[in-house]
């Protein structure tokens, strides 16, 4: 009798075991609705992916507590570990542009008026809340207290070190007028955008290596290459910059310890509509993260979560997803798929590779930060009401700031053309006052 029950102890142990590790293919994930891919990327490499969520729960204990975009982001990391189904419901109702604007008005009220030039002026596409750069991860973890130096790896194998802050956007937007064009204007002035491009700031900073940073961000290549070659950087270039690379996911800087634990990918074939991915860790296993689903059909029961995949940055393994059965499939032959899906490859395409410091001074203080994570954990617990943060405050005046539409000055055309992109059709907008139009547009965002 006695063996018996040790027996059936001895399996619900290893079932529970087994649970434990496999849970991570079960989380709730953060779901896409618009082109938001590149915000997603970031959330969840800060509220899931393993190592970097640690530090960004520490750092969580210190933020504002009267900032509700920090507050939600509190909320994602206490249940992102969980199959909680409030949860799910939260990420439905509150969608990454609700917590995208939030963040915007809080943090980064220039990047608030880029995006709002282009929707209306490049893209004419309300639904497009597309960023230039996969890179702006390194402004966001900055922004939430985290110390992150960054590393561009130039063609001569040189290094650009702490240089993100070094380079901004451009945007050349002229008025047209009708003098100026041969063919007649449906209204009087359209803006035009000439140009769009990163360019060095007046005032190159040098990088400031006293502090031992955090985070390590390491783009493999240079991702402003199209707009600035290589060639012209190499002067920028830190001759006396070192840190050890390990084969096995670790670089060492300083006598520091750095572990890879996540990788910012977008597809290398440009066949098809750029997209971003997020290789991750989570309870040691390795996973991707991919906020698209088939026909943006975004129904809990049609929603791929994690695919379980060991990614590994130094094999050209390449590989797309099948949404239907939410398997990701390997490229194993020649074929004509790269014309068809968007393929990817972790050893090559535009990267971010995310190292987060594995040691302070010695594995005491590795086991003093987790114990006093666990107390910090205890405590908010007890102080955090979940309920408080299910809902994303101000949305409708964070939607009627984001796109400004009382000082909204664009033509009749543009607004017939943003109307087409939402899905109007063309002969019902045909002969329609520009009043009209406004107040359809008006109609459409207050729907988000």
């Amino acid at each position: 009798m006695i063996v018996h029950i040790m027996i059936l102890n001895m399996c619900n142990f290893l079932f529970f075991i087994i649970i434990i590790i496999s849970m991570c293919d079960n989380y709730n994930i953060i779901p896409q609705f618009g082109a938001t891919c590149w915000f997603n990327v970031i959330l969840t490499s800060c509220c899931y992916s393993e190592e970097l969520r640690k530090l960004v729960k520490i750092k969580s204990y210190k933020w504002d507590k009267t900032n509700s975009f920090f507050k939600f982001l509190k909320t994602i990391l206490k249940y992102s570990y969980t199959n909680d189904k409030k949860i799910r419901q939260m990420f439905y109702k509150q969608k990454p542009e609700y917590i995208l604007f939030k963040y915007l008005n809080y943090f980064d009220k220039d990047l608030k008026k880029i995006m709002r030039l282009m929707i209306y002026h490049y893209w004419k596409n309300i639904s497009l809340l597309i960023y230039y750069n996969i890179t702006y991860i390194i402004t966001f973890i900055r922004n939430i207290g985290i110390n992150c130096l960054d590393i561009i790896v130039l063609d001569n194998e040189e290094y650009l070190v702490d240089f993100y802050k070094n380079i901004e956007l451009k945007l050349n937007i002229e008025k047209i007028n009708q003098e100026d064009v041969s063919f007649k204007l449906k209204d009087d002035m359209q803006y035009e955008f000439k140009d769009i491009k990163f360019i060095l700031k007046n005032k190159i900073k040098k990088a400031n290596l006293k502090k031992i940073p955090e985070v390590i961000i390491i783009q493999p290549s240079n991702l402003f290459s199209k707009y600035i070659p290589d060639k012209e950087l190499y002067k920028y270039t830190d001759k006396n910059f070192k840190f050890k690379k390990y084969k096995n996911n670790y670089i060492e800087y300083k006598g520091y310890k750095y572990k890879l634990d996540g990788c910012l990918l977008s597809n290398y074939n440009k066949k098809n509509v750029n997209h971003v991915i997020l290789g991750m860790t989570c309870n040691k296993k390795k996973y991707i993260y991919n906020s698209f689903n088939e026909d943006n059909r975004l129904k809990a029961k049609n929603h791929c979560k994690l695919y379980k995949f060991n990614w590994n940055i130094n094999k050209n393994t390449e590989f797309y997803f099948n949404y239907k059965t939410c398997k990701i499939k390997k490229i194993n032959e020649k074929t004509n798929i790269e014309d068809k899906e968007q393929t990817y490859s972790f050893n090559k395409g535009d990267r971010i590779l995310i190292y987060v410091r594995m040691n302070k001074d010695n594995n005491n203080d590795r086991k003093n930060d987790r114990k006093n994570d666990r107390k910090n954990d205890r405590k908010n617990d007890k102080t955090d009401d979940i309920d408080e943060y299910m809902s994303i405050s101000n949305k409708k005046e964070m939607i009627n700031s984001f796109y400004d539409i009382e000082n909204l000055k664009i033509s009749k055309l543009d607004l017939e053309t943003i109307l087409i992109n939402l899905g109007y059709k063309s002969i019902y907008l045909k002969n329609k006052s520009k009043d009209f139009l406004l107040n359809l547009l008006i109609k459409k965002i207050n729907k988000y």
